[in-house]
């Protein structure tokens, strides 16, 4: 029975290990050649695997870019779920409203400069590409659930401006802390991340807390 735990712990790692190898080839092929560039066949070179491998750990490539769009979000790929990560749990023990939103805006910050160049890739082309668009569309979801976490967190703790119920707090959050906003600001308005997140914090703050 312990040789066969043994086998399997170590078929699940290697599954990882190539899994690893296949998103990280992808990336810097999506990234180097676009996405229409980018064929499973190539991404199976990089790697040095099979194309049925490609697909058997991942998946066909527009399963192979979320994988890659996730990892970059995340900035790793254990199976830890964002809201147990360290910088989420800071945000969860911030002593007030402000060392709050001063928290969210670093980590907002640190989510978009890791993911730059995917967002790019993914905003640049999703009028063209209905995998991109379909990435965007359900990544926007995805931050949405995120961002009604926080919303309740915020407004449960009191720190809302009156007036404001947690949905309110959603739709200001949701878009400021959008993949738009962010590449607007340091994309084409050109400012650094560091003038990005002090925008972030003063703005959240000026929408969400009380005057």
């Amino acid at each position: 029975m312990a040789v066969r735990r043994y086998d399997n712990r170590l078929r699940d790692e290697t599954a990882r290990t190539t899994r690893r190898r296949v998103v990280a080839a992808a990336r810097e092929l999506f990234l180097a050649d676009g996405y229409a560039g980018t064929t499973v066949r190539k991404i199976a070179a990089s790697a040095g695997v099979s194309e049925q491998t490609v697909y058997a750990r991942v998946g066909n490539k527009a399963a192979i870019l979320k994988a890659v769009y996730d990892v970059m979000l995340a900035g790793d790929d254990e199976p830890v779920p964002m809201a147990e990560r360290p910088e989420f749990l800071r945000m969860r023990d911030a002593p007030d409203a402000r060392a709050l939103l001063s928290a969210y805006a670093e980590n907002a910050t640190r989510m978009g400069s890791r993911m730059r160049p995917v967002l790019e890739l993914v905003f640049g082309a999703r009028a063209v590409e209905p995998d991109l668009d379909l990435l965007a569309t359900t990544a926007a979801a995805e931050r949405r659930i995120g961002t009604t976490m926080f919303a309740r967190h915020f407004v449960g703790r009191g720190f809302a401006r009156p007036g404001l119920d947690v949905d309110d707090v959603v739709d200001i959050v949701w878009v400021l802390n959008s993949p738009q906003v962010y590449l607007l600001q340091v994309s084409d308005n050109q400012l650094a991340d560091d003038d990005f997140q002090r925008w972030l914090t003063i703005t959240l703050e000026s929408c969400l807390l009380p005057a």
